[in-house]
C-alpha cells in the first residue's frame, strides 16, 4: 500500500527529548509490526543530551534505520514549539504524530492506513486513547456541536482531546492549517488546531475510531508541570475566531474538563513569588476554569483562600490529605471495574463527571 507518487503513505512524527530509552521502547514497537513499506519516521530532537543517531543505529537493523530521518535542533526551542513544528517536514499523504514515551499498538500502523484509504474525504482522524471509551462504531463529525453532543453522550474524555498520540491528520486536507499550529504553538495544544478548524469548515469532515493505536505510559522523569500547561493552555482563546468565535470557546471548554482545579491550586499555592501566583491564578480563573463551578471547586478556592489571604495552611494540609483519598479511592474503583461488571458501570458513568471532581 504505497502512494500513487511511489513514497510511503504515512509519516510518523516524533518530537522527542532527553528520552532515550523511551524513544527506543517507541521505535521497537513500530519495528516489530513490519511494514516498512507503509510507513517513515520522522523524529524531531530538541537537542537531546545524547546522540540519537548512533542509539538507533545500535539497536535497529540496516533497513529500518535507513527509514528514520532525524532532524536534531542547535539549540531546545522548547517543548511547544517541537512538537508543532513537526508539521513543516511531512511530505507523505498522512501524519501520525506519536509522543516519545509512548507505544503503538500491534497492527496499528496498518489500521490507520486503512481506515484513510477507506475514508479518503476524512481530514482529521482521532482515535481512542485509552481501552475505556465507549465507543463502539465510528463516529463522523461535522461540526463543534457534534463534537459537543459525543461529548455529552460519554463517547470521550477530555483528556482525549489534548492527547497528541492518537492523532492522525490527512496532510493535503489540513496542510493549510499547520501555520496556525506554530503561530499558536505556545498554547500547549496547538497540535488539536486541525481538528478545530476542520470541525469550523463548512464540508470537512473528522472522524472519530474504534481502534485503539496506541499505548499511553504515564510520563516518565521530566514531563508537564501541571500549573504551567494549564496558564499556557489558556492562551488557547487568542486562536483568531472569525465568526465563530463560540465554537473555539466550546471545543475550548471541552478539553478544560480534563484539568481539576484543585490540582491546580495546589501547585499555584506553592509558588513563592505572590504577583506571579497572583497572575497565574487570575489568568486560569479567567480562561481554563470559566466554567461551571462545581462544589469541589468552591472547596478548593475556599481552601486556598484561607492559605494564600489568611495565612492558614488549609490547602497544603486539609486539602492535600483530602485529594489524595480522592485519588486513592478513584484507582481502587478502576482496578475493580477490569474484572467486576457494576463497578465498570459506575465507573463509565463517573467518567462523564470526574473531570469536574478533580
Amino acid at each position: 500500500m504505497v502512494s500513487q507518487t511511489g513514497l510511503k503513505v504515512l509519516t510518523i512524527s516524533i518530537p522527542t527529548y532527553n528520552r532515550r530509552q523511551q524513544l527506543l521502547r517507541l521505535l521497537h514497537s513500530i519495528d516489530s509490526q513490519a511494514c516498512l513499506d507503509l510507513y517513515t519516521i520522522q523524529i524531531i530532537d530538541n537537542n537531546s543530551n545524547y546522540d540519537i543517531r548512533d542509539a538507533i543505529a545500535g539497536e535497529f537493523s540496516a533497513e529500518f534505520v535507513e527509514n528514520v530521518q532525524v532532524i536534531i535542533r542547535p539549540v531546545n526551542a522548547g517543548a511547544d514549539y517541537n512538537i508543532t513544528s513537526t508539521f513543516i517536514y511531512v511530505d507523505t499523504e498522512l501524519m501520525w504524530l506519536v509522543g516519545d514515551d509512548d507505544e503503538t499498538l500491534p497492527g496499528s500502523i496498518k489500521a490507520v492506513v486503512d481506515n484513510y484509504r477507506k475514508y479518503p474525504e476524512i481530514s482529521f482522524f482521532k482515535y481512542p486513547a485509552t481501552p475505556s471509551i465507549d465507543i463502539t462504531d465510528y463516529v463522523v463529525l461535522e461540526s463543534v456541536q457534534k463534537l459537543k453532543d459525543s461529548y455529552n453522550k460519554g463517547m470521550f474524555y477530555p483528556g482525549d482531546l489534548i492527547f497528541m498520540s492518537n492523532n492522525v491528520y490527512n496532510v493535503e486536507k489540513v496542510r493549510k492549517y499547520f501555520s496556525d499550529c506554530l503561530y499558536y504553538s505556545y498554547c500547549s495544544a496547538a497540535q488539536t488546531i486541525p481538528f478545530l478548524r476542520t470541525l469550523m469548515t463548512p464540508n470537512e469532515k473528522a472522524l472519530f475510531c474504534k481502534d485503539l493505536i496506541i499505548k499511553y505510559n504515564e510520563p516518565e522523569g521530566d514531563h508537564w508541570n501541571y500549573s504551567k500547561v494549564v496558564t499556557s493552555l489558556g492562551s488557547f482563546l487568542d486562536i483568531n475566531r472569525g465568526e465563530n468565535h463560540k465554537d473555539v470557546e466550546d471545543f475550548f471548554y471541552i478539553m478544560c474538563d480534563h484539568f481539576g482545579m484543585g490540582q491546580f491550586l495546589l501547585e499555584c499555592v506553592q509558588i513563592k513569588d505572590r504577583r506571579y501566583r497572583s497572575y497565574i491564578y487570575n489568568k486560569a480563573l479567567l480562561t481554563v476554569f470559566a466554567r461551571k463551578k462545581s462544589l469541589q471547586d468552591y472547596f478548593a478556592r475556599f481552601m486556598y483562600f484561607c492559605e494564600n489571604t489568611l495565612r492558614i495552611p488549609l490547602m497544603s494540609k486539609v486539602y492535600t490529605a483530602f485529594y489524595n483519598k480522592q485519588n486513592e479511592i478513584k484507582e481502587r474503583l478502576k482496578k475493580k471495574a477490569l474484572y467486576d461488571e457494576k463497578t465498570k458501570r459506575i465507573v463509565s458513568w463517573l467518567k462523564k463527571y470526574m473531570p469536574k471532581l478533580k
